[in-house]
């Protein structure tokens, strides 16, 4: 059976757990990865980036179907059938980063910029501020996809620049995350529903990008399979 889904590394891996937590118990997937309709922010596969997949990838570069995760419904099935999606998206073995073996607390802030300006610079701000209230013996850490942003945050905390898998991982093994809504850190509630996330709600999301509500969508009702998960009003 096809799953189908489109777009960059957490829209991908939620969409494919959707797709696949569908899927019948004699049902075996293969992942359709589509970029096709010259569309921003459609990519070719970045699922090999943090698991190690188990089933068939293929690529369509013409292609602009995907699987919805913002419908009610969608992120309950994507929970209830993690357990057989992570037979088949498995992550990655590696080993942990040394700086993941410090007794220390890892607080990270994810900023969104580019193509999803989620937030203005003094929210984002707000956010470092009120990580640092809450953690104030952790170690704050902020990453993120725009350097533009990221320059105008590092007075507040250590800014860490890295690929989007490493960052992604940073994100997972977090012992506390702050963020916007945003499918790349939902995408690791999928692998730790134990989470803590701290999610910005629509009053705290004052940038350009308006259209936040198919995230919110799927972070309200993930509350229900993520006890350590909640949304700032």
């Amino acid at each position: 059976m096809r799953v189908h889904v489109r777009g960059q590394l957490g829209t991908q891996l939620i969409q494919a757990f959707v797709g696949i937590g569908r899927l019948g118990p004699d049902e075996t997937p293969t992942i359709v990865v589509n970029s096709g309709g010259g569309v921003a922010g459609a990519k070719t596969s970045q699922l090999h980036w943090v698991t190690d997949p188990q089933c068939e990838i293929r690529e369509d570069s013409d292609g602009v179907r995907k699987t919805p995760y913002w419908n009610p419904g969608a992120a309950s099935m994507a929970f209830k059938g993690r357990d057989k999606t992570l037979k088949y998206l498995p992550l990655l073995d590696r080993q942990p980063e040394p700086e993941t073996k410090s007794t220390t607390k890892k607080i990270v802030v994810h900023v969104r910029g580019g193509d999803k300006d989620i937030a203005s610079i003094d929210t984002y701000r707000k956010l470092v501020e009120l990580a640092k209230q809450k953690n104030p013996r952790a170690e704050i850490v902020i990453i993120g996809d725009d350097d533009n942003v990221l320059d105008k945050l590092q007075d507040l905390a250590t800014v860490v620049t890295g690929e989007p898998e490493a960052d992604w991982f940073r994100v997972l093994d977090a012992n506390h995350v702050y963020c916007g809504p945003s499918a790349f850190v939902g995408s690791t509630l999928l692998y730790d529903t134990k989470k803590k996330v701290s999610v910005m709600g629509k009053n705290w999301c004052d940038g350009s990008y308006h259209a936040l509500e198919d995230d919110l969508v799927f972070f309200e009702e993930a509350k229900s399979f993520c006890p350590n998960l909640e949304i700032l009003v």
